[in-house]
């Protein structure tokens, strides 16, 4: 399973995945900004590990041992 990029932000797909949802939740998760996200130049969604993982206890889904 592809957890996140390199440097510690989530792609869009990386976070369905960990999930267990479709891409497109998480981009209404963005859209109704319960998760933030970040637009990079060529229009990708991108997520901060800190704001994912907030994201995840608030709504009260597990955080894997191995996320760090």
């Amino acid at each position: 399973m592809s957890r996140r990029l390199k440097n510690g932000w989530w792609t869009t797909g990386a976070i369905a995945e960990y999930c267990g949802v479709d891409r497109a939740t998480v981009l209404r998760w963005i859209k109704k900004g319960r998760l933030t996200a970040y637009t990079t130049p060529g229009g990708h969604r991108r997520v901060r590990g800190e704001d994912f993982r907030k994201f995840l206890h608030d709504v009260n889904l597990p955080v894997d041992e191995a996320f760090e």
